[in-house]
């Protein structure tokens, strides 16, 4: 674990954390007043692509991950009370909304050495799809994922990848907390 980071965030009655992915791992804690968090799958391609999963890795840009209403269906709804908490693995969809009630809540994140890899390769399929190139999912063909990596680290460590090479230090090195930035 690495890249740890923690959050207070305090929100008004009926407000909305818009749709969006976090690239670490996240534990949100419901301190006073309830929510519903609604999670995603990690992986679901149908709420947010292959490809702005790519670009979100490589230039966090969020532009590519849309919001879409019939998507609310597809989600893991969890109420949260005070004393309650929910995990979201790096990357899966989520959105807020709060209920009639001023609410505080903690987030603790981080990132593990899995995440690291993981965004490395989202990087490198960014890459190549600027050439012209349709990667496979990442981890849809492990080999090809063992084979890349390698090259991803090479390019990051060059920070010759993307308009913005520099906006993710945890890229290029393991900060034990995300002060460091």
């Amino acid at each position: 674990m690495y890249y740890r980071a923690g959050w207070i965030f305090v929100a008004s009655p009926h407000t909305v954390t818009p749709f969006h992915i976090d690239r670490d791992h996240g534990i949100l804690l419901q301190v006073r007043g309830c929510k519903t968090i609604y999670v995603w799958d990690a992986d679901d391609a149908v709420v947010v692509s292959e490809r702005a999963r790519d670009r979100f890795h490589s230039r966090h840009e969020l532009d590519l991950v849309q919001w879409h209403e019939e998507f609310r269906e597809r989600a893991h709804a969890f109420h949260l009370r005070p004393g309650m908490g929910v995990y979201m693995p790096s990357t899966s969809p989520h959105m807020v909304e709060t209920s009639d009630d001023a609410s505080i809540s903690m987030s603790c994140t981080y990132s593990t050495y899995a995440t690291h890899r993981n965004a490395l390769l989202h990087v490198m399929h960014d890459v190549v799809r600027d050439v012209g190139i349709e990667p496979p999912a990442v981890g849809r063909h492990p080999l090809l994922d063992t084979m890349t990596y390698p090259c991803a680290r090479a390019l990051v460590g060059a920070r010759r990848f993307g308009p913005r090479a520099d906006v993710c230090p945890s890229h290029t090195r393991f900060s034990p907390y995300a002060v460091a930035d």
